[in-house]
C-alpha cells in the first residue's frame, strides 16, 4: 500500500534453509525444465543480477534522493543534459505557452464570444509577473518552464493553489521542489489513514494532505530543508506533477534516471580526452645525457644545472656532447572518440526518449527521410507529454483561478459565479511544429477536409494555432483591405511584378 510495505513485500529466506549449489550456464540455448522463462533462471549468467520485489515507494524511500541529487548535478555539469531540458522547455510549452481558448456558449449552436474575450483578457492580466506568485517573480510562462524542467531534472514538482490572495483576482500560486515533502516521514495514523514519503493517504490510496517541512514553505533555509516541524496542506491546495511509472506510486522518478550513468561516465571521458589533446598540444622533449657528456654552464641552465630550452619555429640548436633529446609526443585526439561518443549519446537518448540527432545536435550523415521518419516519432512523444502538462498543471490552474476571479468579480464586466461550470469549458492549444514536407502535408491537409475526415481546428491545432484566431486575423485584414481600397485576391495579379513578368 505505501512505504510500509517496503518490508512485507521482500521474501526473507529462513534461517535454516540450505543453499544450493550453482548449477551452470544453459550455453546451448536448451529449454530448462525446472522453469519457464529464461530470466528466472539460476544460471551463472544472472548469478549477479538481483531484481527487485519492493513496492514502488520502498524502492523510492532508499533511492529517491540520491537520484535527484545526482540528476541535478548532471544537469549542472553536461552540455546534454541540459540540452535535455532545454528540449523538455520548448517542445511541452514553446516559447508564448500553452494557450488558453474559453468555449463558453450562448446555446449548443453559438459561442459566447463576448464572455470568451472578457475570461481571455483577465486571463492574460492574471498572468503578469505582478499576479501570478506570491513572490512576484514569475509570469505564467515562467512558471509552467520551471514546472516542466523541475519534473524533467527532479522527478516532480509541486505547485501551491493560494486561494484569497492579496491580488485583483485573490489568487497566485506557490511553486516548491520535491525536498519540500520529507521522504522519511512514513506513519500510520490512528484514524485509518496513512503518510508515505511525506504524503497522507487514505483507505484507498488517494491523497489527503502534503507535510510540507516548516522552512520550505518560506524558503528560509539556505543549503538544507530543516525536519521534525510540518505544515499539513490539503490535498485541494496542491498540484503535485510527476508521472507515475508503477501503481500507488507516491513520488516522483527524475526523468534522466535511466541516462544519468551513461551522460556521467560520458561527461568524464570527455574531460579526459580534452585534457589529453590539450597535453599532446603542447609538445615537450627532455634532455638525457649520456656517460661523459660535456658540461654545459649557461643561460639556459636552471639551478639545478638541468638543461632548459625554448623551441621557436624553423630553428635548430647545437647540444652538448653526449647530450640528447628524447620527445613526448602523446597521440591525441583519437578518431575513434566520435564513434564512441555517438554510441553512448544514443543509448541515453533512447532513455530519455528524444532522438540522437536532437540530443547531440548532429545532423551529419542523414537524410530527409530518416529526419522526417525521427521528427514524427518524437512529436508522439512530446504530444504525449503537452497532454500530460495541460492535465496536471493548466487545466487545475484555470478551474482554480476561475473560481477565485468569480467571487471577486476581476472581469471587465460583471460575470454571474452561478454560472461557473458555463465558463470552465475551455481548449488548450499547446505549441504545434510546422510541415515536415510543406506541400504534400498541406494536400493531405485539403484531401482529408473534403473527404470529412478531419476539421480545420485539428489542422489549426497540430501547428499550435487557433483556427478561430486564424478567422479573427483574415477577417481583420480584409476589412482593413477593403478600407483601403485593395483586392486582396487580385493584388498579386495587378501588381507591377506581375505586369512586368507577363510582358516579358
Amino acid at each position: 500500500m505505501g512505504i510500509f510495505d517496503f518490508f512485507r513485500s521482500s521474501n526473507p529466506t529462513p534461517a535454516n534453509t540450505s543453499r544450493r549449489p550453482r548449477r551452470r550456464a544453459n550455453i546451448s540455448g536448451a529449454a530448462n525444465s525446472a522453469r519457464s522463462f529464461l530470466s528466472g533462471d539460476n544460471d551463472d549468467l544472472f548469478a549477479n543480477f538481483k531484481g527487485t520485489n519492493l513496492t514502488a515507494d520502498g524502492e523510492l524511500f532508499t533511492s529517491l534522493v540520491k537520484m535527484r541529487g545526482r540528476s541535478r548535478k548532471l544537469c549542472n555539469d553536461s552540455d546534454y543534459a541540459r540540452k535535455y531540458l532545454e528540449l523538455c522547455k520548448s517542445n511541452v510549452v514553446g516559447h508564448t505557452g500553452v494557450k488558453l481558448t474559453p468555449k463558453s456558449r450562448r446555446n449548443p449552436n453559438e459561442l459566447d464570444r463576448e464572455d470568451n474575450r472578457i475570461i481571455v483578457e483577465a486571463w492574460k492580466s492574471w498572468g503578469s509577473r505582478k499576479n501570478c506568485t506570491t513572490s512576484g517573480a514569475l509570469t505564467w510562462l515562467d512558471v509552467q518552464n520551471l514546472f516542466i524542467e523541475t519534473v524533467a531534472r527532479d522527478g516532480e514538482c509541486l505547485v501551491r493553489l493560494v486561494g484569497g490572495y492579496d491580488n485583483e483576482f485573490g489568487f497566485a500560486l506557490q511553486v516548491f521542489e520535491g525536498d519540500s515533502l520529507d521522504v522519511n516521514l512514513n506513519q500510520e495514523l490512528s484514524n485509518g489513514n496513512f503518510i508515505s514519503l511525506g504524503i497522507e493517504k487514505n483507505s484507498w490510496g488517494k491523497p489527503v494532505a502534503y507535510y510540507f517541512k516548516s522552512k520550505s514553505r518560506t524558503g528560509n533555509s539556505s543549503y538544507e530543508f530543516a525536519t521534525g516541524n510540518y505544515e499539513r496542506v490539503p490535498a485541494e491546495e496542491i498540484i503535485h506533477g510527476f508521472r507515475s511509472m508503477r501503481p500507488n506510486q507516491s513520488r516522483g522518478v527524475p526523468w534522466l534516471n535511466t541516462s544519468i550513468r551513461a551522460l556521467k561516465m560520458l561527461d568524464g571521458w570527455l574531460e579526459a580526452e580534452l585534457t589529453g589533446a590539450r597535453i599532446a598540444a603542447s609538445k615537450m622533449g627532455f634532455y638525457t645525457e649520456s656517460e661523459g657528456a660535456d658540461a654545459y654552464v649557461g643561460d639556459d641552465v636552471d639551478s639545478d644545472g638541468t638543461l632548459v630550452s625554448e623551441v621557436t619555429a624553423g630553428t635548430f640548436e647545437k647540444l652538448p656532447a653526449g647530450v640528447s633529446v628524447s620527445m613526448f609526443d602523446p597521440q591525441y585526439p583519437k578518431t575513434e572518440a566520435t564513434d564512441f561518443v555517438k554510441v553512448v549519446l544514443r543509448s541515453a537518448a533512447a532513455g530519455l526518449g528524444v532522438s540522437y540527432n536532437s540530443l547531440a545536435n548532429d545532423l551529419e550523415s542523414t537524410s530527409y527521410s530518416s529526419m522526417r521518419s525521427g521528427a514524427l516519432e518524437e512529436r508522439s512523444t512530446w504530444r504525449l507529454l503537452q497532454a500530460w502538462f495541460i492535465e496536471t498543471l493548466c487545466d487545475r490552474v484555470y478551474k482554480a483561478w476561475l473560481k477565485e476571479a468569480l467571487l471577486r468579480d476581476a472581469f471587465s464586466r460583471p460575470l454571474p459565479a452561478a454560472k461557473y461550470d458555463k465558463f470552465a469549458v475551455v481548449e488548450w492549444t499547446p505549441r504545434g511544429w510546422t510541415w515536415v514536407d510543406p506541400l504534400k502535408d498541406q494536400q493531405a491537409a485539403k484531401i482529408g477536409l473534403e473527404l470529412g475526415l478531419t476539421t480545420r481546428e485539428e489542422i489549426a491545432a497540430s501547428q499550435g494555432k487557433s483556427y478561430e484566431d486564424i478567422f479573427a486575423q483574415l477577417a481583420e485584414e480584409n476589412l482593413l483591405a477593403a478600407s483601403l481600397g485593395v483586392s486582396v485576391e487580385d493584388s498579386e495579379q495587378d501588381s507591377p511584378m506581375t505586369e512586368n513578368n507577363n510582358d516579358k
